[in-house]
C-alpha cells in the first residue's frame, strides 16, 4: 500500500490581463456547440459508462459486486485519504470520475471507458475540443488517453496523456473528424490492474475555430525549458526572492495556436514593473510561424536586477500585428515578491508559495520534504527555515528545519521542536512555524536544499503542498534509509535571510485593509475593528517588539459583518506591538503603537 498521504484543497490560476490589443475584423471563434460539465440533476444522461467493474476486498479478490465504473463528484468525495487528490478548482466544482480508490471501489478497472453521446459533425469545420483532464498517475503504473470512432468503426488515439499534479487544459484538433455525422469520443484510464488512484475529466466544450487565434496561456519567471538538476543557471519559479539575492533573470512565455490557420507571431512583449512603477520593455520578435495546434515556450531573458523591496510585475503580451480573430488571451501577467529585512520585508524569504494550498504531505515513517533553492551570490547567510504544516499535524510530533546541499548532505539544521498545542493552533490558523538554523551558517554559492523533517514516527506531521514541482526541485526523503523521491507537488517551505521575531508568523506579516486600531497611539482602551466574511471563532494576540505574546484573547463565534473590540493598553508599556487578528483560516496583523 502507498504511505503517502496527500489531501489536495484547492489551486487558483489568476490571469491578469495587461493591455487591450487590436481586434481583427475577421469573425470570433463560434461558441461551443457541445458542452459537458457535469452539474446539474442527471450530468452523465446520454454518456454511455462502459461495463460495470468487480468490486475487491483488500487482497484484491473480486466479491461478486459490480458498479458503474464513472460518477459524478467533487474533490471531497474523490480524495480518498489522499490517493485520488483532485485538485478543488474551482471550489466545490463537480467533474466524472473513474475512482479506483474511493467508495464504492476497491474495483478492478484495468480498462475503463467514458463515451461521450453520437455528435454530428455534418457542415462544422476547424473543429477543436478543450477539457480538463486530472491524471495524477502517482502509482506510475497508471495510463490514460482520449479517442474519437467515426459511424461504429474502429478508434482512433487524439491524444495519450501525460501525468500532472494539478489540473491539465487540454486543447486537441479535431479537424480530421469535420463534417463527419456519426462520431463519438471516449476517455480511458487504466490502473494496469493493480489498485491505484483514479481519472476525472471536467469542462469539455467541442467548437469551430475562428482563422486566426493565438492564445498567450502562461508565463513563469525562470527558464520553464531548463532542468532544475542544471546547478549553473536559475531556472525555477520562485514567487519570493531576497533582495540579496535577485539577479538577471528570464522570462518563460507559453503561446498555444487555437486557430485554424498559421499564425505569424510578431513578437512577445515584457513590461517590467516594480511597485508600480515601469522599469523596462523587454521582448523577443519575430517569433515566427505557429502551426495550427502548436504549442511552444519562448524564453526572454530580463538584463535588469531587482533593486528594492516589493511587488515585480511582469506584463507579458502578443506582439501588435499578429493576426489574431480572438485578442482576449493575448495577455498575462506573473509576480514575484522582492524580500528584505523585517516583518514589513518578509525577512528575506526565498520560496515557491503561490498562494493556493494543492495539499499535505504525510508518513508514519521518519521522512523529510525539501525545495531546491538557487543562490546565486555569495555572503548570504542562512538565518532559518519557515514551514506551513496541515491541520492532521499531532501535538507531541518531534520536527525540526533542515538545510542540505546538493547531494543531499546536510550543512545545517535547527534545534528539535516537540510540538505543543500553541503550536497546532497556529496551524489550525493557517500559521507556519518559524525554525532558526542551529549556527546560521553562510550559504554557499549554488543548489541547496530547505526542508521540514519528521524525527519520531508515533506522532505525525502533515506538511502543506501549493502547486506543481517540476522534475528535481522538490524532494522526499524517507525511512530510515532516506529513499530519494522527487515529488510532483511543492512543499510549503521557505529560506530566510533575516531572522524571524518569535511568535510572529512569516507570509502571515502584512497588514490589512479590514483591521484597524484606533485611537493613535492608545493610551487606555483602544478599540479594535474588524470584517469577518464567515462565521468563524476569532482569536486576538498581542506581541511585544521581541515578539513575546504579552496578550492572549478568544473572542468567541463572530458572525458576517464587522465587528468591534476592547483592547486594554492601560498596562502596556508605551511602544510598538504587533496585534494578530486569526480564524476561519486567515491570519491578520497590523502594527499598533502605545504611549502613555
Amino acid at each position: 500500500m502507498r504511505k503517502w498521504n496527500t489531501d489536495y484543497r484547492s489551486l487558483a490560476l489568476i490571469l491578469a490581463p495587461c493591455m487591450a490589443l487590436q481586434v481583427m475584423a475577421q469573425p470570433r471563434a463560434a461558441d461551443c456547440f457541445f458542452t459537458a460539465d457535469f452539474e446539474g440533476e442527471d450530468p452523465l444522461q446520454g454518456w454511455d459508462l462502459g461495463a460495470l467493474v468487480e468490486r475487491q476486498d483488500a487482497n484484491n479478490v473480486g466479491n461478486g459486486e459490480f458498479v458503474a465504473a464513472w460518477s459524478v463528484g467533487n474533490a471531497a468525495t474523490a480524495n480518498a485519504a489522499g490517493y485520488f487528490p483532485v485538485p478543488d478548482a474551482p471550489v466545490g466544482d463537480l467533474f466524472a470520475r473513474a475512482n479506483d480508490a474511493a467508495s464504492p471501489c476497491n474495483c478492478a478497472m484495468d480498462a475503463v471507458s467514458l463515451t461521450t453521446p453520437t455528435l454530428d459533425f455534418t457542415d462544422r469545420i476547424g473543429l477543436a475540443m478543450e477539457c480538463r483532464v486530472f491524471h495524477d498517475a502517482q502509482f506510475n503504473v497508471e495510463t490514460a488517453s482520449i479517442e474519437s470512432s467515426v459511424g461504429g468503426g474502429a478508434w482512433n488515439t487524439l491524444i495519450t496523456i501525460e501525468p500532472a499534479a494539478t489540473w491539465q487544459s487540454l486543447f486537441i484538433d479535431l479537424s480530421a473528424l469535420d463534417g463527419e455525422g456519426d462520431v463519438r469520443i471516449r476517455f480511458n484510464w487504466s490502473d494496469s490492474g493493480v489498485w491505484a488512484g483514479g481519472f476525472a475529466v471536467d469542462d469539455l466544450c467541442i467548437r469551430e475555430r475562428a482563422d486566426y487565434d493565438v492564445s498567450l496561456v502562461s508565463a513563469t519567471i525562470g527558464d520553464a525549458t531548463a532542468s532544475a538538476f542544471d546547478a549553473g543557471t536559475r531556472t525555477l519559479a520562485y514567487s519570493s526572492m531576497p533582495l540579496e539575492q535577485a539577479s538577471n533573470f528570464n522570462v518563460s512565455v507559453r503561446l498555444v495556436n487555437r486557430g485554424r490557420q498559421v499564425v505569424p507571431v510578431t513578437g512577445v512583449n515584457v513590461n517590467v514593473v516594480l511597485n508600480g512603477i515601469s522599469q523596462m520593455q523587454v521582448g523577443q520578435f519575430p517569433i515566427g510561424n505557429l502551426a495550427p495546434g502548436a504549442d511552444t515556450i519562448v524564453v526572454i531573458p530580463v538584463a535588469w536586477t531587482p533593486n528594492a523591496v516589493g511587488s515585480l510585475s511582469l506584463e507579458c503580451t502578443v506582439g501588435n500585428g499578429t493576426p489574431d480573430n480572438d485578442p482576449s488571451d493575448n495577455s498575462y501577467t506573473v509576480q514575484q515578491r522582492i524580500t528584505g529585512p523585517g516583518w514589513d520585508g518578509g525577512y528575506s524569504a526565498m520560496g515557491f508559495d503561490d498562494g493556493t494550498d494543492a495539499g499535505t504531505i504525510s508518513s508514519t515513517e521518519q521522512f523529510i520534504v525539501a525545495d531546491r533553492m538557487e543562490l546565486t551570490h555569495a555572503g548570504s547567510v542562512g538565518a532559518g527555515i519557515s514551514a506551513f504544516l496541515g491541520t492532521g499535524t499531532q501535538e507531541g510530533s518531534v520536527v525540526r528545519a533542515i538545510l542540505m546541499d546538493a547531494n543531499f548532505t546536510v550543512i545545517d539544521t535547527s534545534t528539535r521542536r516537540t510540538l505543543n498545542q500553541e503550536d497546532i493552533d497556529g496551524i489550525w490558523n493557517g500559521s507556519p512555524l518559524y525554525f532558526p538554523l542551529y549556527m546560521v551558517p553562510e550559504l554557499p554559492v549554488g543548489d541547496v536544499f530547505v526542508g521540514i523533517q519528521q524525527l519520531a514516527s508515533e506522532n505525525g506531521i502533515h506538511v502543506r503542498t501549493r502547486g506543481a514541482a517540476p522534475l528535481g526541485r522538490s524532494a522526499l526523503l524517507s525511512g530510515i534509509g532516506f529513499t530519494l523521491t522527487y515529488l510532483s507537488n511543492t512543499p510549503m517551505v521557505q529560506l530566510h535571510l533575516s531572522g524571524v521575531a518569535v511568535g510572529i508568523a512569516p507570509g502571515s506579516i502584512e497588514g490589512s485593509d479590514d483591521l484597524h486600531v484606533f485611537p493613535v497611539p492608545a493610551n487606555g482602551n483602544a478599540q479594535v475593528r474588524f470584517t469577518v466574511e464567515h462565521s468563524a471563532v476569532m482569536r486576538m494576540e498581542l506581541l511585544d517588539a521581541t515578539g513575546r505574546n504579552v496578550l492572549t484573547s478568544v473572542l468567541g463565534l463572530k458572525g458576517p459583518g464587522i465587528h468591534q473590540q476592547t483592547l486594554d493598553c492601560q498596562t502596556l508599556a508605551s511602544g510598538i506591538y504587533l496585534l494578530r487578528l486569526s480564524g476561519g483560516g486567515t491570519t491578520r496583523i497590523v502594527r499598533i503603537q502605545v504611549a502613555h
